[in-house]
């Protein structure tokens, strides 16, 4: 009778071990190759590691919240030097942030009155779906004044 014991023992663990390295191969592939399921134990670990903060200035061409199961808040920048385009940038409103309501508020106002915007964000080492898509996240927004884009995108 000790020796079936043993042995449905020692089947656990070779079940164990497997079922481990398969995890830690579907995983770590995911955090190496950087498909969306490996973002999320990357962005758990380094939920709140800062990677760079900056200032962007352009005039804001789209805000929206989004999302089915988690809402987010999501804006577009055009990019602005010397009041001409150069690109697009995609930021994030951080849900839980202090400033979180004056910051949307802000947008909203620069957005109505086509001003341009210096915005201050901070990047974050991986994201989590349920705080936005991009891992960049507003921190403060300031309205420059007017400005006209030139030759903004169709």
């Amino acid at each position: 009778m000790n020796q079936i014991k043993n042995s449905g023992h020692k089947y656990f663990k070779i079940f164990f071990v497997i079922f481990i390295a398969f995890f830690i191969l579907i995983f770590g592939s995911a955090i190496f190759f950087g498909t969306p399921i490996g973002q999320i134990p990357l962005g758990i670990v380094t939920l709140n590691k800062i990677y760079s903060q900056g200032t962007r200035s352009g005039q804001i061409v789209k805000f929206t919240e989004k999302g089915v199961v988690w809402k987010t808040l999501e804006g577009t920048l055009a990019l602005t030097q010397s009041g001409a385009y150069i690109g697009e940038w995609n930021f994030s409103v951080d849900p839980k942030g202090p400033d979180r309501q004056k910051n949307v508020d802000l947008i909203y106002r620069a957005m109505d009155s086509g001003n341009i915007v210096k915005i201050d964000y901070v990047q974050i080492y991986g994201k989590l779906p349920w705080r936005g898509d991009t891992s960049y996240f507003v921190k403060n927004i300031e309205i420059l004044g007017k400005g006209t884009l030139i030759n903004l995108p169709e």
